[in-house]
């Protein structure tokens, strides 16, 4: 698509509905990269009680997570089969040459997401060990 080329409703559609969900899942892994460290920090004070609920707050984050990838990939089996290809490759974090603002956006939002996983799983990574040792489900 070039620069010049208006952007039809149909992908300013679509493409306004990736963005909203992408969002979505970057704030809800905002919180729960929050949570994460707020669970390293109960348990270094030995806070059972704030862990079991640190816990179980992430746990519906995550959720909510899983929610919203099956509502992303039920929007876009909706959609035409050049759509999803290209969804996909936004996805992936690829960018065209003639990337658009918006492609532009979910992609960088879609790389965010993916900075913040990494950053919950070291610090996940890093608790189970120190709680559970050579029986850390990173170990196996």
């Amino acid at each position: 698509m070039s620069e010049k080329e208006p952007m039809s409703e149909y992908r300013k559609e679509w493409m306004l509905t990736i963005l909203k969900l992408a969002h979505s899942r970057a704030s809800r892994l905002d919180e729960v990269l929050r949570l994460t460290r707020e669970i390293g920090d109960s348990l270094s004070r030995n806070d059972q009680v704030s862990v079991e609920m640190l816990l179980k707050m992430r746990g519906e984050e995550l959720e909510a997570i899983a929610m919203n990838t099956q509502e992303a990939q039920a929007f876009k089996m909706q959609l035409r089969r050049e759509t999803q290809q290209e969804i996909n490759k936004l996805l992936e974090g690829k960018v065209t040459d003639a990337q658009d603002d918006m492609a532009s956006k979910i992609v960088e939002t879609i790389n965010r997401c993916q900075r913040l996983l990494e950053e919950i799983r070291i610090i996940d990574e890093r608790m189970s060990k120190r709680i559970a040792g050579e029986d850390s489900f990173y170990e196996k």
